[in-house]
């Protein structure tokens, strides 16, 4: 028995030639975002930085743009609560002054 989504994606309608670019993107893309929070957090800070490479993350991964804003900045609240409050590491300010 075939669900309707095994109907409809068949390995015919994907060359391999057409997935290669795609699946090499995605490791160069999270290399960048990586420096790239490397290199701004001391001076945009955590909050930010952070904030907005989860949202880019979650773009790549087609989300929706508002939920992706909504979830990532809950998540990096969350995360910076847990680290700077709870644990006491010391987390780049930057632009906010917290």
């Amino acid at each position: 028995m075939q669900g309707r989504r095994s109907a409809r994606l068949k390995t015919e309608d994907f060359p391999e030639a057409e997935r290669l670019p795609q699946k090499r993107f995605n490791p160069i893309l999270i290399i960048l975002l990586i420096a790239s929070f490397i290199a701004l957090a001391p001076t945009v800070g955590f909050f930010i930085s952070g904030a907005v490479i989860l949202t880019i993350l979650m773009l790549r991964l087609r989300v929706s743009p508002l939920k992706s804003v909504i979830v990532s900045t809950l998540l990096v609240a969350f995360i910076y609560t847990v680290f700077s409050k709870g644990l006491r590491v010391p987390l780049p300010i930057g632009y906010l002054g917290w």
